[in-house]
């Protein structure tokens, strides 16, 4: 194996990927725990009508046959993720265990999916954390669109990372870099490379591909400020950024990437809140209050700023190499 000369933060950015990690795995239950066992939804259960969703502003479920429960909607999702979850952790080209081994020695390159999805969505949760502080500096806070019912919000947030990766990132950014750098056409070619565009497609000018990117991580961003039902405008610079940072992932490491680094910021943060809301017989808003909450953030911020410094050294590395 190659090391690099340059890369000293191997074992502490390990160190913190790997709690972030563990955090993430234990979302799972609890996630599942707020759904079937907590009183979040008060008299909405996860034994009501689908359908009834309808009834909080989504309006296209009310479609759903009534012998269609909310908690079955979220064993399916639930059980989407934790597949996405196995494949991030096994590849595509080496498992996480290896990846974690290959960092703390150094090696140059690692090629796991969960290795970059925790990166860069270390990346932006400490950008979305530096923004929030400017915009609190001149008064703008972040208020999220007021659901109705805390267990329904929770179920739209699971669901919206599939809907909208599908939306923003294959479908917007995936198509056009195919249409731009395509060299051949058949269906299994087409699926790979909407799978993962950077490693099937011949991407030799990626500045076509960021111009995509960049674009439709301005219209995701410009589409949570839009509507009626949306956050405030505040979260317009953060939204931005998210999405310009999610096409990048999509892009660069695939659908797999983009979709839990999504997933997380969804569902990963909101089950550990709602769970502590229960807990502590305190609102969402309350329990995100709590010290146990600033904590996750600077563990995730801290994993965010090693991980620029680990790519600022490699870049450096890589350019002296050359000269």
């Amino acid at each position: 194996m190659e090391k690099t000369s340059g890369i000293p933060y191997g074992i502490p950015h390990s160190a913190l990927i790997s709690t972030i990690l563990g955090m993430m795995v234990l979302s799972f239950p609890l996630g599942a725990y707020v759904v079937f066992y907590s009183d979040v939804g008060q008299s909405i259960t996860f034994q009501v009508p689908a359908s009834h969703i309808a009834l909080f502003g989504a309006e296209s479920y009310g479609i759903l046959p009534p012998f269609i429960e909310l908690g079955d909607l979220f064993v399916v999702l639930w059980t989407v993720y934790v597949i996405f979850f196995t494949i991030a952790l096994l590849g595509p080209d080496r498992n996480i265990l290896v990846s974690l081994k290959e960092r703390v020695l150094g090696v140059t390159h690692t090629t796991n999916y969960m290795i970059h999805a925790l990166s860069w969505f270390a990346i932006l949760v400490l950008a979305s954390t530096v923004i929030d502080l400017l915009q609190g500096y001149v008064g703008l806070s972040i208020t999220p669109p007021d659901i109705g019912n805390d267990l329904v919000q929770f179920y739209l947030i699971t669901a919206s990372p599939i809907t909208e990766e599908l939306l923003y990132r294959v479908v917007l950014v995936g198509v056009p870099l195919f249409a731009i750098y395509t060299h051949k056409i058949s269906a299994g070619f087409i699926a790979r490379s909407l799978w993962h565009p950077a490693r099937h497609l011949h991407i030799d000018d990626t500045k076509k591909a960021m111009y995509v990117v960049v674009i439709v991580g301005v219209v995701f961003g410009m589409s949570h400020v839009v509507f009626d039902d949306s956050w405030g405008v505040a979260k317009l610079a953060q939204a931005i950024v998210s999405g310009i940072i999610l096409g990048y992932v999509y892009y660069r490491y695939g659908f797999v990437c983009a979709l839990l680094i999504h997933w997380a910021t969804n569902y990963f943060i909101y089950s550990y809140g709602h769970f502590v809301a229960h807990v502590g017989d305190w609102g969402i808003t309350e329990a995100f209050e709590q010290p146990f909450f600033g904590t996750i953030q600077i563990i995730i911020a801290a994993a965010g700023a090693l991980t620029i410094i680990i790519m600022i050294v490699q870049r450096t590395n890589i350019i002296s190499r050359y000269r």
